[in-house]
């Protein structure tokens, strides 16, 4: 029996505000346990694709069909902005932001930061810190489906190979698991 893909785009065209096209006849298919890479240069459309697939912008023409669950959606977007403040650490943002407080050991099993990293206060955090903090986040809620706008940005070649390891186990965990 076949399953039906997660996400899917048939013919999917879609523009700016103002109606300048971003992206004409987009098709793909995406199964668990498979990546799909988007590039191309800044302000071709990347980040509003996944506002696209998230229903959160119009498509001019297509069909974007999602059978995941949205609590089972994790999106991660650009962090653009660090001047934005928390009055919190690290674990802070992990332990509120989640329904269930994750342990100490749960956290650090996922392979991002460690103990004295999620000490840090969000506000002297480095971008990276960030960057693993809200990965972190997002694979502790267990999604389905993980969207990233620009997930390295902000990461040495250390912590993009750190990144890139877990998201690699994260494919490998879901590729035949319905969760």
């Amino acid at each position: 029996m076949a399953t039906l893909p997660l996400l899917e785009a048939n013919h999917v065209s879609y523009a700016t505000e103002s109606g300048r096209l971003l992206a004409s006849g987009l098709e793909f298919s995406l199964a668990s346990g498979q990546l799909l890479l988007i590039t191309g240069p800044n302000g071709s459309g990347k980040s509003t694709l996944l506002k696209v697939l998230l229903r959160q912008f119009p498509v001019t023409q297509g069909l974007v069909r999602c059978t995941v669950p949205r609590e089972k959606i994790a999106l991660i977007p650009q962090l653009q902005n660090l001047e934005f403040h928390l009055p919190m650490t690290l674990l802070d943002l992990l332990e509120f932001s989640l329904p269930d407080r994750p342990s100490l050991e749960r956290i650090e099993a996922i392979g991002l930061l460690t103990s004295a990293q999620l000490l840090a206060p969000w506000n002297t955090a480095s971008g990276g810190e960030r960057q693993r903090a809200m990965l972190t986040r997002a694979l502790l809620q267990r999604p389905r489906l993980l969207l990233l706008d620009e997930p390295l940005n902000h990461l040495d070649r250390a912590s993009q190979t750190q990144l890139l390891e877990v998201l690699a186990r994260f494919l490998s965990d879901t590729s035949g698991e319905q969760r």
